[in-house]
């Protein structure tokens, strides 16, 4: 019998990002001028990645320890 495939993976709360990676996630985003369901664009995100970092960082930190996450992130087909 096979374990169940999340067996493998860590605890989110062992996930913490840093402000390092966030920059890097904020550059790896696709460049377009149109703006998602938050009305911003990812070329202003990526203008903006340096100050937003720590922010962002406190934000998914906090959300994934104390297991909060936004309304509008929880069904993901609405980021779709």
């Amino acid at each position: 019998s096979h374990a169940p495939f999340w067996q493998g993976f860590p605890e989110m709360a062992n996930i913490p990002l840093t402000d390092i990676e966030i920059v890097h996630i904020i550059n790896s985003v696709n460049n377009k001028n149109s703006a998602g369901y938050d009305e911003m664009s990812n070329t202003i995100l990526e203008l903006c990645a340096q100050y937003l970092s720590k922010p962002l960082t406190y934000v998914h930190n906090s959300s994934i320890i104390q297991g909060n996450f936004p309304e509008s992130l929880i069904d993901c087909s609405s980021c779709l």
